[in-house]
């Protein structure tokens, strides 16, 4: 439980990306994964992925809650800015189907 009445799972595994210096080589990183079941958004799932000095966060979300979530991405990335001392780029998307 994240909070009360709020479930969460994380998970950490290794990342690997092709190393943009030399193609043929691959490169290790980190990627966590945070999926929360808000009462009034849904199934939320966070995803961090992290290579070297860059952070790409996707915020998968049902399509029923991305326009709420999209005016608080500008506000988000301007946070994070200031607290993580990396460049971190953030997207919403809708939620995977399946």
């Amino acid at each position: 439980m994240l909070l009360p009445q709020v479930p969460a799972t994380m998970v950490r595994e290794d990342a690997w990306q092709a190393n943009p210096q030399d193609p043929s080589q691959i490169e290790k990183g980190t990627r966590i994964a945070v999926a929360i079941t808000l009462p009034n958004l849904g199934m939320i799932q966070v995803i961090g992925t992290q290579f070297r000095d860059q952070l790409q966060v996707a915020i998968e979300v049902p399509e029923t809650s991305k326009f709420e979530l999209q005016s608080q991405i500008e506000q988000l990335q301007i946070n994070l800015k200031e607290q993580v001392p990396i460049d971190a780029n953030i997207q919403l998307k809708d939620t995977p189907r399946g």
